[in-house]
């Protein structure tokens, strides 16, 4: 398992001093990118190897909140596979060693040029330091795939920008949870929160934002001017 220490920073929290849920997303993503790169499995092996890491879907369970200027740990590990598609782990813990929030993420190896899958041997997966015991296997995570309610509201619109996008100039992965953070009613206390990928947005996309809320869920679709979706949010608590 990969871990480093971290704390929270003013720019990562709301009024309340809360952590965001973004910036949960950033630090489990800085965290599997330094481990793939410290690993010698990073972006310029991908180069090298002509594929990227797309991001399938998130589950993010929120056990308690860190607040600003909290010591935490993060870490993740890889626990499973199967031909171009890997599992993982991402764990926060506290200075006082609680597991605070854990996720689980579905990776998908994809030729950046044909968008397909690409069928990684058990071999090469053993470079990514593969381990099926970790601190989240006794915890139960949905299903990847998110039921679309039946009647959304449109929010807004908007064209992706430049700094919407990433290293492989897509939109990037977090950039889905914050716009759909910025609708979440400030009385609804999130346990926890899934995304799912649909396809990749890119600089120009225009995008609509459809909103739905019911009891104990929220859910924000972003998606095309003709409604197919590039991002599923749903938020629970």
């Amino acid at each position: 398992m990969y871990t480093y220490n971290d704390r929270i920073k003013i720019s990562e929290t709301d009024k309340r001093r809360n952590w965001t849920l973004p910036a949960i997303v950033d630090a489990m993503q800085n965290c599997v990118m330094f481990q793939l790169e410290d690993l010698g499995v990073g972006l310029d092996f991908f180069d090298e190897q002509n594929k990227v890491l797309v991001v399938a879907g998130w589950q993010v369970k929120i056990f308690k909140l860190p607040k600003l200027f909290d010591k935490i740990t993060v870490g993740t590990q890889v626990y499973g596979y199967k031909a171009a598609t890997g599992l993982r782990h991402c764990m926060i813990w506290n200075d006082a060693g609680e597991l605070v929030i854990a996720s689980h993420s579905i990776g998908v190896f994809v030729d950046p040029q044909t968008g397909r899958p690409i069928k990684t041997s058990p071999e090469e997966w053993q470079k990514y330091d593969v381990n099926p015991d970790t601190p989240c296997s006794s915890i139960l995570f949905q299903d990847r795939r998110i039921s679309l309610p039946q009647h959304f509201e449109i929010a807004e619109e908007f064209d992706v920008n430049i700094h919407h996008l990433d290293v492989n100039n897509h939109m990037n992965n977090g950039q889905y949870v914050r716009i759909a953070y910025n609708y979440l009613p400030e009385d609804f206390a999130v346990s926890e929160f899934r995304v799912e990928y649909k396809r990749q947005a890119t600089l120009g996309d225009r995008i609509l934002v459809k909103l739905s809320r019911q009891e104990h869920i929220f859910c924000v679709v972003l998606c095309d001017p003709e409604n197919i979706p590039f991002a599923v949010v749903e938020f629970s608590n």
